[in-house]
């Protein structure tokens, strides 16, 4: 989505997917250094068992926002209701930067939906 390209261009953020409560995959956008990967990714066989996903996106239910640390990577969950977002970036990224750009993004993000008509996985998103 092109509305992702603003959190896209802060340091040290590579990607961003928006998910709906229910843990349908609505849009995603990465940066371009791994852009080319992620849009060669089997993501049939990431998201086969979307009841899975569901319930996953489901337990974050009532949570404003969530981080989690890993060895170089953290990634922010946030609640964008009724869909979520998470955002995969560098352990050196600024969550208060992606935070306040994110917060200025919510009104579009609450609203999105999955296309319902596409002729191709990536033809549902907006590059």
């Amino acid at each position: 989505m092109k509305i992702f390209s603003e959190i896209l261009s802060l340091d040290n953020v590579e990607g961003v997917i928006l998910l709906s409560s229910g843990g349908e995959l609505i849009s995603w956008a990465f940066s371009s250094d791994i852009r080319e990967k992620m849009e060669n990714k089997d993501w049939g066989s990431v998201f086969r068992n979307t009841e899975e996903l569901g319930k996953i996106v489901q337990s974050f239910e009532g949570m404003q926002e969530l981080e989690f640390f890993f060895t170089d990577k953290k990634i922010m969950v946030r609640n964008a209701s009724p869909n979520f977002m998470i955002i995969v970036m560098g352990r050196s990224a600024s969550t208060d930067m992606v935070r306040l750009v994110s917060d200025t993004l919510m009104p579009q993000l609450r609203k999105a939906k999955k296309a319902k008509k596409t002729f191709g996985f990536l033809k549902a998103f907006d590059f």
